[in-house]
C-alpha cells in the first residue's frame, strides 16, 4: 500500500510518502512539481491534517477518486487520551504523540515539540497521552519582547544559525538572544529531570522546525526525528482502514 500524509502547520506543509508502513520520501511543500513527483496514480490513500486551515484547498489538488482521509476528531486513535479537555487538544500534538510510539514503542517518552510553540507532551509505553506542556517557542519569544517593550529590538533568527550564545549577555541583542533559547534549553532539560525521576526508562524524542537548534545543545540523550507527525498520521489512517 501506497500512502500519502500532508500536514499542514501553523508556517509549512510537509508531505510524506509511505510504502508499507515506511516513509520513503518527504517534501516541505505541495507544489504543481511535488505533485508530479509523488505518482498520484499509484497512490491508494491519503490523509490530511491542518492547524487552524481547512484541507479543501489540498484536497482539490489530489484526483477525484483517490481515498481521502481528512484527520479529525471523529477518527479512531491507537492511543487513549487521559486530557481534561480532549476538544481542544490539538491535533498535531496528538498526531506526534502517536509517532513517538510508533518510533519508540517499548518506552516511556517525552515527546519535544519545538515549533511555533513549545510541547512537551508524556506519553507511556501502555499508550497513554497524559498532557504536558505548552510555551512559546523562540519566534514567538523575539517577537513578543520587541512588541511589548518601547526599545528592545525585532530579533531575527533561524535553527541554521551558528551564532555563538553569550553568557552572560554583554549587550542588549545578547541577552535576549541568551534568554530566549538559553531559557528553552534550561526548561526543556528541566522537564527531562523532572520525568526521568519518575520514569527511569524515558525515552527523549525531538520534533519540529527548531529541533535542529535544541538537538545539539540539550546535555542529555534525544532522539531527534523530523517527520513525527507524519509518522503519526500514517499511523491513524493505517488503524482507520485496518
Amino acid at each position: 500500500m501506497r500512502n500519502i500524509v500532508v500536514d499542514r502547520g501553523n508556517t509549512r506543509t510537509k508531505v510524506g510518502v509511505f510504502e508499507r508502513g515506511q516513509l520513503i520520501a518527504h517534501y516541505y511543500d505541495i507544489s504543481a512539481t511535488v505533485l508530479q513527483q509523488l505518482n498520484l496514480q499509484a497512490t491508494d490513500r491519503v490523509i490530511a491534517s491542518s492547524v487552524g486551515h481547512g484541507v479543501e484547498e489540498i484536497k482539490a489538488l489530489f484526483p477525484a477518486n483517490i481515498v481521502w482521509m481528512t484527520f479529525d476528531r471523529q477518527l479512531n486513535l491507537p492511543i487513549k487520551l487521559d486530557y481534561d479537555t480532549p476538544e481542544t487538544l490539538g491535533l498535531d500534538r496528538i498526531a506526534a504523540a502517536i509517532g513517538a510510539l510508533v518510533c519508540i514503542p517499548t518506552n516511556n517518552i517525552l515527546v519535544l515539540d519545538a515549533g511555533s510553540c513549545l510541547t512537551i507532551d508524556l506519553v507511556t509505553k501502555d499508550q497513554f497521552f497524559h498532557g504536558g506542556v505548552i510555551s512559546p517557542g523562540v519566534q514567538m519569544r523575539f517577537k513578543a519582547m520587541h512588541a511589548f517593550t518601547q526599545k528592545l529590538p525585532q530579533i531575527d533568527w533561524s535553527a541554521e544559525e551558528q551564532t555563538p550564545l553569550v553568557l552572560p549577555g554583554l549587550s542588549t541583542q545578547q541577552s535576549m538572544r541568551a534568554g530566549v533559547l538559553k531559557g528553552i534549553q534550561f526548561e526543556i532539560e528541566g522537564h527531562i529531570r523532572y520525568y526521568s525521576g519518575l520514569y527511569p526508562d524515558l525515552k527523549v524524542i525531538l520534533t519540529g522546525g527548531d529541533a535542529q537548534y535544541f538537538e545539539n545543545i540539550i546535555n542529555t540523550t534525544i532522539f531527534t526525528e523530523d517527520s513525527l507527525v507524519l509518522i503519526g498520521l500514517n499511523r491513524v489512517l493505517e488503524y482507520n482502514v485496518a
